[in-house]
């Protein structure tokens, strides 16, 4: 409603005055007012009246204020950053001061103009836009105590914005405190009770970038680790620690930068959640009783970890009691969804060989498991824009016919099997002798005709010569395993450590001497084998995830098979003539001059010219 006022302000504006006007407090509020001659849109910030000494007071510390702040305003890019103040006007009731309309008070910030920039603060390019809006407050601050100047009041009811533009200011300096005033005298004039310093104006300025972009602190997005130490270096600075401006508006940038950078290109995230018995029951089956089935926590990192694994699938196939079922390289995972956003598993089990794959589509986006389903969709909150909605998963593109691959491909894969198997059968029978230095070991084959029948099924020579051949290639970098039982039946590489040295005689018999780590005492060894590299199950499964991305790559697969094709078949296509071949050439010769346009080898033979 409309309340009229005397004198100057009256006559020179048009105030919209709040349904229920704060008259019991000392300061009105900012107020939008129009000016009554020229129709121009201003902000009026009023002070009533005391009718005492503290109105003259108050005009000489806001006149004071102002002056002292031209010479930070008369810097241009400084100047964008503030909300300018063109002059002191005052009544009968009231000590005012006419600012430019620069948008609302973030506290003034309508319902959807605030849950617009706090569901933009959940996505990656829109905390992005408002970083690099919010930024000139930073600079604004740092402008003030460049000047000697406690701003003092740094809010939502100081920081203006357009919700359009998401352009920020900072208003409220006519009460600032300049290090060469009387603090007290500020604080009872304009009404200020709290303490300033400049770590109180970063500390505010935290809490304000807090309450603009997540509204409800509890409910903040995952944040980069340069946010984190930001929030951290202003709210809980070390001691002694002087906040360099510069550094931190700097840093602003730095984060707008970043989450501009990776905005367009984050993946998104998928967030589901078990059921109770999936964790307890199948994960634990799923893990072999490695992980007790009490240990939920674990079990449940164990899901989130399997799911996050580069090969996770997704079938393209409509499964039979669920909606969607996850490949892994360990186990096959059963969706239900609930809701666009959200799903649950229903059923996990241990990956089989005969688990239907075919056309399965390869899941790009991050899975996230919670615990229970309040979790789950908390997280989904938090994630906003960037949650994935699981039913687009739903109808994948049908499986294509299958095809006829290149048997290179399978070469390929049969290849990294028969590497990884014949490592694992360079294991050999032999007998031990731990000479007297208590250091070396002299090393002789035992004969074992199971074994070598065994070894010869697979194509391999007995395990007496396959020895002698390892260890005439041993450069002695390589380290072997002396074991009481089998590694190959009992899946364990324990036992003694060696280091292959030369070869040797005892007693006339023929042997290999390797140097012990530790004594052998009263053991009597019976199997030598070749201790598998660190991390070798890790690089295997990794070579066989880049074979199986270089399904459908003719041209590398090409390449793998015939390397010297590749450069010929660049020449051909560098060489090759265009367009049709000549009227007057015969048959071969118009094959020849077609397979020299799609980039065949140079390996043709064409005979004679025919005469016509």
């Amino acid at each position: 409603m409309a309340r009229a006022i005397e004198n100057s302000i009256s006559d020179q504006f048009e105030i919209a005055w709040p349904t229920s006007a704060r008259a019991s407090e000392q300061m009105v509020g900012m107020l939008r007012a129009t000016g009554a001659h020229d129709g121009e849109r201003f902000l009026l910030r009023l002070f009533p009246k005391s009718n005492s000494s503290l109105d003259e007071d108050l005009k000489r510390v806001l006149s004071e204020s102002i002056r002292r702040f031209r010479r930070v305003l008369s810097v241009e890019t400084t100047r964008s950053t503030f909300v300018e103040i063109l002059e002191i006007v005052e009544d009968a009731h009231y000590v005012g001061l006419v600012m430019l309309d620069c948008g609302s008070s973030c506290s003034d910030l309508s319902d959807r103009a605030s849950l617009e920039m706090i569901s933009a603060a959940r996505s990656n390019g829109g905390r992005s836009r408002l970083w690099n809006g919010i930024v000139n407050v930073a600079i604004a601050i740092d402008a003030c105590h460049r000047a000697g100047i406690v701003h003092g009041g740094v809010g939502l009811d100081s920081v203006f914005v357009d919700p359009q533009s998401l352009v920020f200011r900072l208003g409220g300096y006519e009460s600032a405190v300049s290090t060469s005033q009387d603090v007290n005298e500020v604080s009872r004039i304009v009404g200020r009770t709290q303490s300033v310093s400049f770590h109180r104006d970063w500390a505010d300025f935290a809490e304000l970038i807090k309450k603009v972009f997540f509204g409800d602190i509890k409910q903040m997005p995952s944040l980069l680790a340069a946010e984190h130490r930001l929030f951290d270096k202003l709210m809980r600075p070390k001691r002694f620690q002087v906040l360099d401006g510069q550094s931190i508006i700097d840093e602003i940038r730095e984060i707008g930068q970043e989450l501009e950078r990776i905005g367009s290109s984050a993946q998104g995230e998928l967030v589901c959640y078990p059921i109770s018995r999936v964790i307890s029951k199948d994960i634990f089956a799923i893990t072999q009783g490695a992980i007790p089935s009490t240990d939920t926590n674990r079990l449940l990192d164990f899901a989130t970890q399997d799911l996050s694994e580069a090969t996770t699938r997704i079938a393209s196939f409509k499964p039979n009691g669920c909606d969607l079922v996850l490949f892994t390289g360990r186990a096959v995972y059963r969706l239900n969804t609930v809701g666009d956003y959200l799903a649950q598993i229903v059923g996990a089990s241990k990956r089989q060989a005969s688990d239907r794959t075919d056309g399965a589509l390869e899941l790009v986006k991050k899975v996230g498991v919670c615990f229970r389903r309040k979790e789950a969709e908390d997280r989904v909150r938090k994630l906003g824009l960037g949650a994935t909605s699981w039913r687009s998963l739903q109808t994948p593109a049908e499986a294509s016919p299958l095809r006829q691959e290149s048997p290179v491909w399978y070469a390929l894969i049969l290849a990294e099997v028969f590497s990884f198997l014949s490592n694992r059968f360079a294991v050999y029978p032999v007998y031990a002798e731990e000479l007297d230095d208590g250091a070396t070991v002299l090393i002789s084959s035992r004969q074992d005709q199971s074994r070598d029948a065994f070894r010869h099924s697979l194509g391999l020579c007995p395990a007496a010569e396959d020895l002698a051949r390892e260890l005439s290639f041993d450069d002695v970098s390589r380290n072997w395993v002396l074991s009481d039982f089998d590694p190959t039946v009992s899946n364990a590489f324990g036992g003694s450590a060696l280091r292959f040295q030369d070869i040797g005689q005892r007693n006339g018999s023929a042997g290999y001497l390797f140097e012990l780590d530790s004594p052998l005492g009263h053991r009597v060894p019976r199997y030598l084998s070749i201790k598998p590299d660190t991390g070798a199950d890790r690089a295997i499964k990794r070579r066989l995830s880049s074979i199986v991305a270089a399904k459908g790559q003719e041209d590398l697969l090409s390449a793998l098979n015939d390397p010297n094709s590749v450069a010929l078949d660049l020449y051909a296509r560098e060489v090759a003539p265009t367009g049709d071949a000549p009227s007057n050439m015969d048959a071969s010769k118009v094959t020849a001059w077609r397979s020299l346009q799609d980039g065949w080898a140079l390996n043709l033979i064409v005979g004679p010219p025919v005469s016509r």
